[in-house]
């Protein structure tokens, strides 16, 4: 009676390891493709950051909202060649000589952009705004 209940249970360790590797690796590419995103929104953060910095102080000095507009393209350019701004990508507003510079991106993920309810994540859209402050 004994050795027939070790038979029946004879494959349910090889199963729950089995199962374990399959979590661990989902696991693992879920984190890599989190890291992934979270490093493209930090790096497009930085990019626009210092190019709205830029772009503002242009402004202030020769009061042009195309020269701010060109020197935030140039300060893109610069600090990321793989990245354009795009046709809204510079916003000036005039009164209060505050720069708003938007970036897009897709980061590189192993998993999420193949996957629907995961793929609105992987494109980065970053918004950043600099300029003298309303205080």
């Amino acid at each position: 009676m004994r050795l027939t209940r070790w038979r029946d249970q004879s494959g349910l360790v090889g199963k729950a390891a089995v199962f374990w590797l399959l979590l661990v690796a989902v696991l693992g590419v879920a984190a890599v493709d989190t890291v992934s995103i979270a490093l493209t929104t930090f790096k497009l953060s930085d990019v626009a950051t210092e190019a709205a910095s830029d772009a503002a102080a242009a402004f202030r000095s020769q009061h042009d909202v195309a020269e701010a507009c060109d020197v935030a393209s140039a300060s893109v350019e610069a600090q990321a060649p793989a990245l354009n701004m795009g046709r809204n990508g510079c916003k000036v507003d005039p009164p209060t000589g505050r720069v708003t510079i938007t970036l897009k991106a897709v980061a590189n993920t192993v998993l999420a952009h193949r996957f629907g309810p995961t793929e609105e994540y992987v494109e980065v859209l970053v918004s950043e705004t600099n300029g003298p402050s309303n205080v």
